[in-house]
């Protein structure tokens, strides 16, 4: 099923918001690579963050923020490519887009 234009932009709007009231600027965001490809040429990670002592997984909402494809067989943001680190990259994305500002989230691999 293809999604809109608009209605594309209505969820990103409300993953944002949602994310808005999780996450603050200094955040950790904590990144786990779900799985890869034999190549290494694909990857899916899951964001996480900690709130109250409680582990949320924010994976959806970021990837709708950040207009990544979300894997269902995998549960995590799909990502394309080699030679970086995605993760760190994918929550730079969430900081440029929730702060204006890509250095106001960290990022830590579990």
């Amino acid at each position: 099923m293809t999604i809109s234009r608009k209605e594309k932009e209505k969820e990103k709007q409300l993953a944002i918001q949602r994310l808005g009231h999780f996450i603050k600027e200094g955040d950790e965001i904590y990144t786990i690579n779900r799985y890869f490809s034999r190549s290494g040429m694909l990857r899916v990670l899951s964001f996480y963050i900690v709130r109250d002592n409680r582990i949320m997984d924010i994976t959806i909402w970021v990837c709708h923020a950040i207009d990544e494809k979300y894997n269902h067989k995998h549960e995590g943001m799909t990502i394309r490519g080699y030679g970086m680190d995605f993760g760190y990259f994918a929550v730079m994305c969430l900081s440029r887009v929730l702060f204006d500002n890509d250095r106001a989230l960290t990022q830590r691999w579990l």
